[in-house]
């Protein structure tokens, strides 16, 4: 009668054609027409397992980018076209198996970029700290040379402040000793982030 749904041919017993490995014009059935994860993750590698030689063209850069997306989005079709199956349930079965691979193994790829990636992020925020500790310790340096210039020139005494954490962490951890230098000993007061002369 008109206005009927479509009856399905699977729940009432009604076995369909398997028009699998046919070549592009076969009809592809609806229910395996999803995105294929196998096909996004494993490109080239489930385009060999799954005679969908067109997902070489992976290798090509660029190309290869959206060739990536239209694997996930006609993959499923492309297979079951290209290759023969001995039914629905079993294409579906073994396109599962190629999803957990190419998640697993994506996984896995993530985690030994990661793995590799933290310590040289680490070094590099340590060799950028260096790099700020020595320039304060130059201009530490120089500004004690510099009064100890003054000083001997105008034979006025007085301490040197250093209004900074950055420098008194510099005293605090030894990396600017308190020493003998040029002839005159100094310390340094991180109560007051001065350095005092002697």
């Amino acid at each position: 009668a008109l206005g009927n749904k479509p009856t399905n041919l699977r729940k009432i017993g009604v076995t369909m054609e398997n028009t699998s490995g046919q070549g592009g014009l076969t009809e592809v059935p609806d229910e395996i027409k999803k995105w294929n994860w196998g096909a996004f993750f494993l490109n080239w590698i489930w385009g060999l397992g799954n005679q969908t030689y067109i997902a070489l063209l992976c290798f090509i850069p660029i190309v290869n980018i959206v060739m990536t997306f239209v694997l996930g989005v006609k993959g499923s079709e492309w297979a079951w076209q290209n290759k023969r199956w001995e039914n629905i349930e079993h294409f579906k079965s073994v396109q599962k198996k190629w999803a957990y691979w190419g998640v697993g193994i994506f996984i896995l790829c993530i985690l030994f970029i990661l793995i590799n990636a933290i310590p040289k992020y680490v070094d590099l925020q340590n060799k950028a700290n260096r790099t700020a500790r020595d320039v304060s310790v130059v201009r530490i340096r120089t500004e004690v040379v510099i009064y100890y210039a003054e000083t001997a020139m105008n034979e006025i005494k007085g301490d040197l402040h250093f209004p900074s954490k950055i420098t008194g962490d510099l005293f605090d951890d030894g990396i600017v000793p308190a020493s003998d230098f040029g002839g005159y000993t100094w310390s340094y007061d991180s109560r007051t982030h001065t350095v005092i002369t002697n």
